[in-house]
């Protein structure tokens, strides 16, 4: 680095000139410092004079001059990603440009348009199972057979223990929430009592969504319930519970057995398949930064 330069440098030239890439850093490293303490953006337009300042005349110095523009390639991308502009696809390319429109849409395509991707999987799977299913429940029509296909679209994840794990969730929510949800039904004998349970319901149902989704399953069941109650009257409150279990466990079966059968991707292969890439990675770029690197000539 520039402390070892300085220090076992014996040419005096060479140690003058990174004393003086430093003094002239100085100033800009401040900004820096300042903007990073105030959480303010750096005005990369206003740094690059001092930045032109700081480089001048390091080209007598090759290694100093190679350390030089390294430090100032990490300054720019700094600056630029303190803006929020820096964080839109191609928005922190050293040139300032930004990728073509051909490369931000067909570059996702290229990428998931193989069935090593996980959401290609996915799509097709969902597809293939959605679609019978939607179509069995136009040919047994019911009042709540939708829910078949709902259950399917909402568990089915991308990978077998995350389908798995929602499919658990949604069942035990709706088997729980079905049971409360029908007791709540007889002690609301009134369509304003049933109004008056559903709001709760519904607050506390929808902010522990994003903590719980099976809590949240729990909470949605009773007020779907309640709703059926009001708008339409004349439905047990025991039968619309025991449909609903009944379409959720199915689709929840169906999810599950379909994630397992159909193209499966499987976390442990992906990890690593992930870890692998990322190895390979950092070993590319590691190379890539030493690889201009050398210890200071000693003459």
């Amino acid at each position: 680095g520039i402390a070892e330069l300085i220090e076992s440098a014996p040419e005096p030239h060479r140690r003058a000139a990174a004393k003086l890439f430093l003094r002239r850093l100085r100033p800009l490293l401040i900004a820096i410092a300042r903007a990073i303490r105030d959480d303010a953006d750096l005005d990369l337009p206003r740094l690059e004079p001092a930045i032109e300042r700081a480089t001048a005349g390091l080209e007598a110095t090759p290694i100093l001059a190679r350390l030089a523009e390294r430090i100032v390639e990490r300054v720019r991308i700094g600056a630029k990603l303190s803006t929020p502009e820096g964080y839109r696809p191609g928005g922190a390319l050293a040139d300032g440009g930004s990728l073509g429109w051909r490369t931000r849409f067909f570059g996702p395509l290229r990428t998931n348009f193989t069935l090593a991707s996980a959401n290609l999987r996915h799509a097709v799977r969902a597809s293939a199972v959605c679609a019978p299913a939607l179509a069995a429940t136009l040919i047994w029509a019911g009042p709540f057979s939708h829910w078949l296909v709902m259950t399917v679209v909402l568990t089915m994840q991308p990978f077998y223990a995350a389908t798995w794990q929602r499919a658990l969730e949604r069942i035990g929510g709706t088997v729980l929430g079905g049971l409360v949800g029908a007791l709540l039904a007889q002690m609301a004998t009134t369509p304003l009592m049933q109004i008056a349970l559903i709001l709760p319901l519904s607050i506390v149902g929808f902010a522990a969504r994003q903590v719980s989704y099976g809590f949240f399953v729990a909470c949605l069941t009773p007020l779907i319930v309640l709703l059926i109650e009001v708008i339409t009257p004349g439905h047990s409150s025991w039968e619309v519970v025991g449909m609903r279990a009944l379409f959720t466990i199915l689709g929840g079966l169906i999810a599950v057995v379909s994630c397992l059968l159909l193209w499966p991707i499987w976390e442990p292969d992906q990890v690593r398949k992930e870890l692998r890439r990322a190895l390979a990675s950092h070993a590319a770029f590691a190379e890539a930064a030493l690889a201009d690197t050398a210890p200071p000539e000693r003459e």
